[in-house]
């Protein structure tokens, strides 16, 4: 088992291997039930740590597990599923859950944590992960400060089939005196000409190697990560792509507090389906 503190958790040979189907080509699960196998280990891997697993409706038509490998049904989730993906948190443009009333309305909550489970990596792509204590005991404390002032703005990622805008948040936060964080580079903006100076800052830090770390999954393996205090990215698969069924096949799911859950405005047919 990898353990990097409250940040991230690797538990090895979770599930066998044998009968993995063929890595699909686009953004939906094959027809068999064999991988239903890894999906019920992650979904009890994260149950494990005390959440619960919910979905969006309007991410990857709102199911539970989400299919992470190349795809070529779109040229837009051709691109998306195999560029390199820069640090960022989940649900950027999410609340936190805790800052919300029990009645949130039409607000997204972003989970508190999301987990990976390796179906097949033949080249070894690893997925980056970035700190946010490195983050603190390397940034300018004047950086740190303008970080926390509400003075930024979040779009969905482009996973999401609608955009869901949210205006004067802060990239780090304190909840329950803890400090937490949201990120993307594409996708959260500065509305101060000092917020997007703290930014530039702040990504300068994240392009410097010595603060990246990497977890090259194998096939077997969860990856449980904390959505609030680690910003995660993946490596190119441009030119590993064959789409032939022998493509690196991950699978994601997001899991949220008690609390969390409870709030989450959710599918009355479906309970693991937040809408908004």
């Amino acid at each position: 088992m990898y353990n990097k503190g409250q940040h991230a958790l690797v538990f090895k040979n979770c599930f066998s291997t044998k009968n993995i189907p063929p890595t699909p080509t686009n953004d939906c699960p094959p027809d068999t039930i064999l991988w239903r196998t890894p999906a019920s280990s992650l979904l009890a891997a994260i149950s494990i740590t005390g959440h619960k697993v919910a979905s969006y409706e309007g991410e990857m038509s709102g199911r539970l597990a989400h299919m992470v490998m190349p795809a070529k049904n779109s040229e837009a989730s051709q691109l998306r599923s195999t560029k390199q993906l820069s640090p960022h948190t989940e649900v950027v443009n999410g609340q936190w859950a805790e800052m919300l009333p029990q009645n949130i309305g039409n607000n997204l909550i972003s989970p508190e944590i999301f987990g990976l489970c390796c179906l097949r990596n033949p080249n070894g792509a690893g997925t980056t992960i970035w700190y946010l204590s490195d983050i603190l005991d390397h940034l300018p404390y004047s950086i740190i400060q303008q970080l926390c002032k509400p003075e930024y703005s979040a779009k969905s990622q482009s996973s999401f089939d609608y955009n869901f805008d949210l205006e004067n948040i802060s990239v780090i936060s304190e909840i329950n005196s803890k400090l937490c964080m949201r990120y993307s580079s594409s996708k959260l903006v500065g509305l101060t000409d000092r917020a997007s100076n703290a930014l530039s800052e702040l990504e300068k830090h994240l392009n410097n190697p010595k603060f990246t770390d990497k977890v090259v999954l194998e096939p077997g393996d969860i990856f449980i990560v904390n959505n609030r205090i680690t910003l995660h990215g993946r490596e190119s698969l441009t030119h590993e792509a064959k789409y032939d069924g022998t493509d690196r096949w991950l699978l994601r799911m997001y899991g949220f507090s008690q609390d969390a859950w409870r709030k989450l405005n959710r599918n009355p047919q479906m309970g693991h389906v937040a809408i908004v």
